[in-house]
């Protein structure tokens, strides 16, 4: 194998090839389970942004089936009604034909039945319409529209991937790449026709149960780190079956211990001031901040090393003095996280504000502004700061977006990154209100936050952790009707100069 390599390396009798060379070497030293390849710069740029269109697509695909959903519900609630009135106006019908037309019970039956008519008409106007908007939602999911409805008997299953993009990869095999390690990822697809499957499973796994009438499914894979091999299977009464086989593929960032202990020098001390307010006296109290709050704390303080301050249902007093406390004491080296779950409001100017408990719905000047906190930390010598905001209006406080590190950083280029000053903030929606629990203790992004920070086993920025609970979140929040889509991004007007928030367990 030494002089195999030997031969490629100076060319001798082969054309020269180092790639193949280095690899005769490996074999020779024992190594294993892999080989070189040579990935050329605009390469990795080409898979980076190709993860970036799979999870852009992701999520509009996930948008459109939700769309999708909601017509076909008011599709059923309209057809429904019109199937009440039919039989109502064939009631009508008779009861006319059965009295004399002079007579005033006659009168009443005539005006009854021209009434619904009329509303016979208008709901299936509304029928079609619905349709329409329903085509219009396959059609943007990627669905041919003449592949609707019974096939032709001896039809071949078709399996089409909606969710993630597949391409086709040097080694001959159809793969999605994912821009971060999730435990799962959420599969959508269709098979026609749908109709008298014998099967259809997902890595052995029989999901006709989740075919709608469209024949779409959806089902979430769990993925394990680096390569997780997909197969969709559909079998036809008949006996006739398609397979449809990918790779989810992971990029891995890979730190040694001594990394982990040099960033951890680097980095300094952690602090964290925690806010959680349920109970109010001008707002309707909520029902999970304060656990989300304790949960965090207890997560940053025992798995992160993080020295915190908890405030529970807190005054403007006692945030704004925590604030001002933080600003005063914490150094150049320390690293600060603020989390606040609680009502958020947003004023006629578009101003964001955290909500204290004691803040009153018709004064803005008892609660929080966003540009208050801001302040402070402008005016703050520490290093690193990450402000978590979990309320309505978060997105008041984003500013630009925050691009992850690449997974291929080089130590150094991290070590040298993390010198620079960081003021970032994740919020747990835009614009809009956002849900205060998802069915158990936790809100919905909480509980994410919460998955995310215990699921993290080494070094991981703030980017890439919000990219890790992103997907659940918008996930969960669309099947609850109200989409949330967290965001990350620099805050704004706040002294960032393009580092990140670095996370790294005690035990990493």
């Amino acid at each position: 194998m030494i002089n195999l390599g030997s031969l490629h390396e100076r060319g001798l009798g082969v054309e020269a090839d180092m790639v193949k060379a280095m690899n005769w070497y490996r074999k020779a030293s024992g190594l294993k389970g892999s080989e070189l390849e040579v990935v050329t710069e605009s390469e990795r740029a080409e898979r980076i942004a190709r993860a970036e269109e799979l999870e852009r697509l992701r999520l509009e695909a996930t948008t459109l089936k939700t769309q999708l959903a909601d017509v076909r519900s008011q599709l059923s609630a309209v057809q429904s009604q019109l199937t009440t009135n039919m039989a109502a106006l064939q009631a009508e019908q008779k009861r006319v034909a059965s009295l004399r037309a002079a007579s005033a019970e006659a009168m009443a039956a005539k005006t009854k039945v021209a009434e619904l008519e009329t509303l016979i008409a208008q709901q299936k106007n509304q029928v079609n319409s619905l349709q329409g908007a329903a085509g219009e939602a396959l059609v943007g999911l990627g669905i041919d529209p003449n592949q609707r409805g019974p096939a032709p008997k001896g039809t071949k299953p078709l399996i089409n991937v909606i969710t993630p993009k597949l391409a086709m990869t040097r080694a001959g095999v159809l793969a999605a790449p994912l821009l971060t390690q999730v435990t799962s990822y959420q599969v959508i697809g269709r098979v026609y026709p749908s109709e008298g499957l014998r099967a259809l499973r997902v890595n052995d796994q029989d999901v006709r149960a989740k075919l709608d009438a469209d024949g779409l499914f959806e089902i979430n894979v769990t993925v394990a780190r680096g390569d997780t091999p997909v197969a969709i299977e559909a079998v036809a009464q008949d006996g006739l079956s398609t397979t449809e086989s990918f790779i989810l593929s992971t990029e891995q960032r890979v730190t040694s211990k001594l990394f982990a202990r040099r960033m951890r020098g680097d980095l300094g001390s952690y602090h964290a001031l925690i806010i959680g307010n349920n109970r109010y006296s001008g707002f309707p109290a909520l029902s999970t901040a304060v656990a989300d709050a304790n949960e965090i704390s207890g997560i940053l303080s025992k798995r992160y090393g993080f020295r915190v301050t908890t405030i529970i249902d807190g005054s403007r007093a006692q945030i704004v003095s925590a604030l001002s406390e933080l600003t005063s004491k914490l150094k150049k080296t320390d690293n600060l996280l603020i989390y606040f779950a609680g009502h958020g409001q947003i004023d006629a100017m578009g101003k964001g504000y955290w909500v204290p408990v004691d803040g009153q719905q018709s004064n803005p000047a008892t609660w929080v502004g966003n540009d208050t906190v801001t302040d402070f930390l402008g005016a703050m010598q520490a290093k690193h700061v990450l402000v978590v905001a979990d309320s309505c209006y978060s997105g008041t406080l984003s500013g630009r977006a925050v691009r992850p590190l690449a997974a291929t950083a080089k130590d150094e280029d991290i070590l040298a990154i993390s010198r620079v000053k960081a003021r970032t903030v994740l919020s747990s929606g835009g614009l809009a209100p956002v849900l205060d629990k998802d069915g158990g203790a936790h809100s919905i992004f909480a509980s994410a936050f919460i998955r995310a920070l215990n699921g993290s086993d080494g070094l991981v920025e703030g980017a890439r952790l919000s990219e890790q609970l992103s997907t659940q979140v918008l996930q969960r929040s669309t099947a609850a009707r109200l989409p949330q889509r967290p965001q990350y991004s620099a805050l704004k007007h706040a002294g960032h100069e393009g580092s990140e928030f670095f996370f790294l367990p005690k035990d990493a």
